[in-house]
């Protein structure tokens, strides 16, 4: 239902209240900010529990979706009071944070797969980025150390624009062992992004059919437990001197290889 909203303090909208305010862990409701995040959600059969509009955007917003949950419509100067600042994307949701999906349905289903891991991503930022390029260059999952960025905040679920939703992401309490069950139970290959001279570059890289591809963090790159414990190791050469890419922009890069190169 639609429920007008006149007064910043009203305690119907506390859940969006102060927008930047620190929030406990990984809280079972999630934060879902702008347009197309939200829309994303809903695509996905996410549990919307209510959504604070703007007044100008309400018409967006589905019959189905406000005759079965809160919509919390305000002006939006209203709305910069609910969140304590200029506020220009015009949408947040409440939504219940999933169960996380098991291994086997992080794989995909089929005898070609690419699964995007990161040990320990720590940036938010990058991590949606990560995750926004493996859902649209078609890979099938995402595999989680168990620490790092939280790819279920606001700013991962904004920045990411809803695709966390789009591809499944599994956080291992074990990462070593579930890498060692992807190799040997589901026959994936593990793959290491490296800066050295010695690994195989990126356009003379051949992906085997079923790929868990590792991805290092913003400032030391991977581990070298990761990278021994690889089968192999793929490196970008660049120009300039340069000496590394951003990990999101990396990611993009090396995973568009393996689709072409997998036909995917």
């Amino acid at each position: 239902m639609l429920i007008p909203i006149s007064d910043a303090t009203d305690p119907r909208v506390d859940f969006f209240r102060d927008l930047k305010r620190p929030r406990s862990g990984e809280s079972k409701r999630l934060m879902v900010e702008s347009k197309l995040s939200v829309a994303r959600a809903i695509e996905c059969g996410l549990k919307i529990e209510s959504i604070l509009t703007d007044e100008r955007c309400v018409d967006e917003i589905s019959t189905d979706v406000i005759s079965s949950i809160p919509v919390y419509v305000a002006p939006r100067a209203i709305m910069n009071g609910i969140v304590g600042f200029e506020f220009h994307r015009n949408q947040l949701a409440c939504v219940e944070r999933q169960q996380q999906p098991d291994l086997a349905h992080i794989t995909g289903g089929s005898d070609s797969s690419i699964v995007v891991v990161c040990p320990e991503i720590a940036d938010p930022t990058n991590l949606a980025g990560i995750i926004r390029n493996a859902a649209a260059l078609g890979a099938d999952g995402i595999l989680l150390g168990p620490s790092g960025a939280d790819p279920f905040s606001r700013r991962s679920i904004r920045v990411s624009v809803g695709n966390v939703f789009r591809i499944p992401i599994r956080r291992a309490a074990d990462l070593e062992a579930e890498l060692e069950q992807l190799r040997r139970g589901n026959g994936f290959e593990t793959v290491a992004t490296v800066l050295a001279s010695n690994a195989e570059i990126l356009p003379n890289f051949r992906p085997k059919p079923r790929t868990a591809l590792l991805l290092g963090s913003e400032g030391e790159g991977l581990g070298d437990h990761w990278i021994r414990s690889s089968d192999r190791c793929v490196t970008l050469p660049m120009k300039r001197e340069a000496d590394s890419l951003n990990v999101a922009t990396a990611s993009g890069i090396i995973l568009y290889h393996f689709a072409e190169q997998l036909g995917r």
